[in-house]
């Protein structure tokens, strides 16, 4: 970059990887549940069953996107399940075409 282009609107593509990664609410949701014991490694009580997918930018078939994913509402249930035994005050929506 150029002194003479500091002034100017950076092109979307610039920033909009960075916010899928860093800031959009699917990478929110990834920092936030990976740093739980969701499945239970340490505690019996776990999260047992479900499909949650934690995708990072990187990963096979993802190119840069970053979230957690599920299709399955049992797994919705679960994960709100052992969200509340942690003591998280967190609400598990589904959303998109579950």
């Amino acid at each position: 970059m150029e002194p003479d282009e500091l002034d100017l609107v950076a092109a979307m593509e610039y920033y909009h990887d960075q916010w899928a990664v860093i800031d959009s609410p699917f990478a929110l949701a990834h920092e936030y549940l990976s740093k739980m014991d969701l499945f239970g490694k340490d505690n019996e009580k776990g999260l047992k069953i479900g499909d949650l997918d934690f995708v990072a930018p990187g990963g096979p078939g993802y190119s840069d996107n970053c979230g957690v994913f599920s299709e399955d509402p049992i797994t919705a249930s679960l994960l709100q399940a052992r969200l509340i035994e942690l003591g998280h005050n967190t609400s598990v929506e589904i959303v998109g075409g579950a």
